[in-house]
């Protein structure tokens, strides 16, 4: 008969799927699932060319074929309906919940091969669920854009587990499904490559297949662990190298040190290697946009707080490994090396910090805890304090969940949070546009507009708004700038020329005539057979006696603008 234990897997994925149950009704976001998902033809099916197409594009700056794929199979069984691809994020995720059981028995098992089988079980079990249930999962888990972090998960942990079966074996099996395994994470999510680092840190502690009895920076005792490891540090370096290729052929590329010196990242790095671990405890006010607005200064409290937080950290890190008690500097080493990517060295997008870069790098955080819990003497009162904080943690997913099922619910968050945030207030913007509440979108964007320039995007959104609510001076203004930038955009040549028009006919029924041909002429240069400010001008130029000059625009005008 098997032990009850045998459930615990299958449990952690269970509540792990209920804990962002609330994903299954929620739509596309115009938070990068616009441009990826909804308006991409090109990943739709798995035929040949789509597949030629998933294999060399390089789309926001991202390689993932095998994440397209994905989508590919999505396509095929859900077409365009949002809830398939939410569910497919919700399986995948809910599997991760399950491997990182089996990967937390195993090291756990490793560390305290003395411990008793159910507590064992319990500690990895508290692992699966603490990554599964927490807060910090919403955005990979009910985002469709970042279905590249779940799937990438699942090849990550499976690799993880094959290494780990192949040394349990004695090199008798699992080396070359770990390899691939690997390689399919790397096609997923470039954030895999820590992968190598995390087996060289487990290889400390806990299997401890380095003696800790003599110094731990010399060459010999690891030489044959690194050799071990060379095929996953090959396959790392060509993802790294393919990944700078991919962000030469994003429209904005990683941000160059003029914009974002060196110091500025350095307190963004250390604020991110706080933020992460600190959110990992406990997830208060998570956003899905916390803005990057350099020059960041040392002495501003929250990076001062997080630079001090850091080198206290290291410190005790150092100190504990001096006395032979390795586990929270492999810990530390093991997520600094996962995290490292996006701390902000090579910063690119708008963020100072995002929850979604926790999924995988906060695991060895978790994978030590749990190994604290097996180690506690008061195994009783911590299963009690550990059972109400998972609690905890799965309403607060569920909360955070429901945020996600609505682009107006989740922006509307994170203004609450931060209401100067430029980034949030032009997706707030985005989101009134889909409604057409142009008073939203124009009050959201001057707010934007009051901490730093609106992109130009985004500011034919603005446009729009003032055509819709009728305020045809700032119209014209706005328009004209957005077309000196974007002189091919066709719906915002079509607004200016309205704005002009009307203004043209405000100005013939006040009998300014000057103003009104002025203004028919401008939405003439931009739309030429604008039927409107055709007989506008027709009109005008007759009533003041220029009729060689009206004779021309008295004509049938052109295609009516849409």
């Amino acid at each position: 008969m098997r032990r009850p234990s045998a459930l615990f897997p299958w449990l952690a994925a269970l509540l792990s799927f209920l804990a962002f149950l609330p994903a299954l009704d929620g739509s596309f976001q115009d938070f990068d699932d616009a441009a990826n998902i909804v308006e991409n033809p090109e990943y739709r099916g798995l035929g040949l060319a789509r597949l030629r197409w998933m294999f060399t594009a390089f789309l926001g700056g991202h390689y993932i074929p095998v994440t397209w794929m994905s989508f590919g199979l999505d396509y095929h069984l859900y077409g365009m309906a949002p809830w398939g691809y939410h569910l497919t994020n919700l399986l995948l995720h809910s599997a991760n919940a399950a491997l990182v059981f089996f990967l937390a028995k195993r090291l756990l098992a490793a560390a305290r091969p003395e411990a008793p089988p159910l507590p064992l079980d319990l500690c990895a079990l508290f692992a699966a669920l603490h990554f599964g249930i927490h807060p910090l999962r919403a955005e990979s888990v009910c985002w469709v854009t970042e279905r590249r972090d779940v799937l990438c998960g699942l090849f990550f942990l499976g690799s993880a587990l094959f290494h780990l079966r192949r040394l349990e074996s004695e090199g008798r099996g699992g080396g070359g499904p770990s390899i691939a395994l690997f390689a399919l994470a790397l096609l997923s999510k470039v954030s895999a490559l820590a992968l190598p680092f995390m087996l060289l840190a487990a290889d400390l502690t806990p299997l401890k297949r380095v003696p800790t009895d003599r110094p731990l920076l010399r060459w010999e005792p690891w030489a044959p662990l690194v050799r071990e490891k060379l095929p996953y540090l090959a396959l790392s370096a060509a993802a790294a190298l393919i990944a700078f290729v991919a962000q030469s052929h994003q429209a904005t590329g990683l941000i160059p040190l003029t914009g974002h010196g060196l110091a500025s990242r350095l307190v963004q790095s250390c604020y991110g290697l706080v933020f992460y671990v600190r959110k990992s405890l406990w997830p208060g006010d998570l956003s899905p946009m916390v803005d990057l607005l350099p020059p960041l200064s040392p002495l501003a409290p929250a990076f001062a707080a997080s630079l001090l937080a850091a080198a206290a950290a290291l410190a005790w890190a150092a100190a504990r490994l001096r006395r032979g008690k390795p586990g929270l500097a492999c810990a530390a080493f093991a997520y600094a090396a996962m995290v490292f990517p996006v701390l902000g060295f090579f910063q690119n997008g708008a963020q100072l910090v995002a929850d979604r870069y926790s999924y995988l790098a906060c695991l060895p955080w978790t994978l030590l805890a749990a190994g604290w819990l097996l180690a506690s003497r008061a195994r009783r009162l911590a299963a009690v304090l550990c059972a109400a904080y998972l609690l905890a943690l799965g309403c607060r997913a569920y909360a955070q969940a429901r945020l996600w099922r609505d682009p107006v619910v989740l922006w509307d968050h994170a203004l609450a949070l931060d209401p100067l945030s430029p980034r949030s207030n032009e997706m707030r913007a985005l989101a009134a546009v889909q409604r057409r509440d142009w008073a939203t979108v124009v009050r959201t964007l001057e707010r934007c507009e009051s901490v730093r320039p609106v992109f130009v995007l985004t500011r034919s959104h603005w446009c729009s708004a003032l055509v819709g609510l009728g305020r045809w001076d700032e119209a014209a203004a706005k328009c004209g700038e957005v077309l000196r930038a974007l002189p091919g955009s066709d719906p915002v040549r079509r607004n200016l020329a309205r704005a002009h028009n009307n203004l043209c006919a405000e100005a013939l029924k006040a009998m300014r005539f000057a103003e009104a041909e002025d203004r028919c002429r401008s939405a003439l240069s931009v739309l030429p057979e604008h039927p409107s400010a055709r007989r506008n001008l027709c009109g005008l130029l007759t009533l003041q006696g220029r009729r060689s000059e009206a004779k021309r625009f008295c004509r049938a005008g052109g295609p009516t603008p849409q």
